[in-house]
């Protein structure tokens, strides 16, 4: 049985699922009116909330510049 999680961001209704994959971090599509983000089970928490991220938002955080504090 897949559970799901159900949220809106920036107007949008996502629906994230976790599943075991063999090589693909994770993935998304649109599927009746939602929009399915399913990331692999097997990465750290780390790797999967950098996957979530890059997903939802559509650009990854190890790609992001910052700029340092004074």
């Amino acid at each position: 049985m897949i559970k799901a999680k159900f949220f809106k961001y920036k107007g949008q209704k996502y629906m994230l699922t976790e599943n075991r994959f063999d090589f693909v971090p994770g993935f998304k599509t649109k599927r009746n009116g939602f929009m399915l983000v399913s990331i692999n089970e097997n990465l750290s928490s780390r790797k999967k909330n950098l996957e979530f991220h890059r997903l939802i938002t559509k650009r990854g955080l190890r790609n992001m510049k910052f700029q340092k504090r004074n």
